[in-house]
């Protein structure tokens, strides 16, 4: 019989990587930058997976639930004429059958709509429910235009140094008078 695989300490599989990653920090494993870019690069992506709130659905299929009870027993008989009430239960006792025959499928087509509504609600709520290649696209794109970003800054900055340092040489070159 197999023997059941240990569990890990968390803490001490966190203490080992975060021991690790101060080693390879300190020995110049990792390039300058790395982390702020890893930072960036995640905040960039959770900002694309926000998770909206079904709250509001939720409530609505509740109420839905509650109101969804068809009886014949709500159907009212009163009436404003002399005898009318009396007509009007006459009346409904003689089409009952028809009558709860029709409440009965109205009652089954409201409780499967209230399936299909709560299996949308649950897929659209469902993190797995994605479209992966477009999030990964997108995602790729995201990261793309990060790199571009970084390099524009590099060489603005490296365009402001030859600047000065021709400005310097200018400066340097010109005859006293």
């Amino acid at each position: 019989m197999d023997e059941p695989e240990a569990v890990p300490d968390l803490d001490d599989v966190v203490a080992r990587l975060q021991a690790r990653v101060e080693e390879r920090r300190r020995s110049g494993a990792y390039p300058p930058g790395l982390e702020q870019a890893l930072e960036d690069h995640f905040r960039r992506i959770v900002a694309h997976r926000a998770t909206p709130d079904f709250t509001g659905l939720r409530a609505r299929i509740a109420a839905l639930d509650i109101r969804a009870r068809f009886d014949s027993g709500a159907i009212h008989a009163q009436s404003q004429r002399p005898g009318g009430a009396v007509l009007h239960r006459a009346v409904a006792r003689l089409i009952a059958r028809q009558t709860q025959g029709v409440l009965d499928q109205v009652q089954s087509y409201a409780d499967g709509m209230r399936d299909v509504l709560g299996g949308v609600a649950d897929s659209l709520e469902d993190p797995a429910h994605v479209h992966a290649d477009l999030v990964e696209q997108l995602d790729a794109v995201l990261e793309r235009l990060a790199v571009a970003e970084r390099r524009a800054r590099a060489a603005e900055a490296a365009l402001a140094a030859l600047e000065a340092r021709v400005e310097q040489l200018e400066a340097s070159s010109t005859p006293a008078r």
